[in-house]
């Protein structure tokens, strides 16, 4: 009965975390796209987009960040070589699933200049992130 807990408890831990990561990435992402140019007839629209996108690329995105994350441990490249890899890698693949998603949408309109402004913000959300995460692990190996 405990471990059944324990995986209730993580089950809807992480279902929580999702639904703020999709309130996030709703009301930010769909700002910047709207602000970028994205055209949707209705709010439902730019919802469906958002969470088709966010189902797509959530996966892929993990797998390329880890991926290049143990290609830079492996290798030992420097911080620059590395985040020039990865905008060559994520904005790319960022716009395909972009693509994809407004492709199979009657009611979205995204130009390709939208799509590479709106990965590339995200590209640098992501190395913003690592940065933090960067010199919080610094950090605790001083201490």
């Amino acid at each position: 009965m405990k471990k059944f807990k324990d995986i209730m408890t993580i089950i809807i831990g992480f279902s929580i975390l999702l639904a703020i990561t999709y309130g996030f990435i709703f009301f930010f992402g769909g700002a910047i796209f709207s602000v970028l140019g994205l055209k949707y007839k209705s709010i439902w629209s730019l919802a469906k987009f958002i969470a088709i996108y966010m189902i797509i690329a959530l996966p892929i995105d993990f797998i390329i960040y880890t991926f290049f994350k143990i290609v830079r441990q492996v290798k030992n490249i420097s911080t620059i070589e590395y985040n020039a890899v990865y905008f060559f890698a994520d904005v790319p693949t960022n716009m395909i699933i972009i693509g994809i998603t407004e492709f199979f949408m009657k009611d979205i309109s995204c130009s390709m200049l939208t799509a590479f402004l709106f990965s590339s913000i995200c590209y640098l959300i992501n190395i913003y992130f690592d940065l933090i995460l960067q010199n919080k692990e610094n950090k605790k190996e001083t201490v």
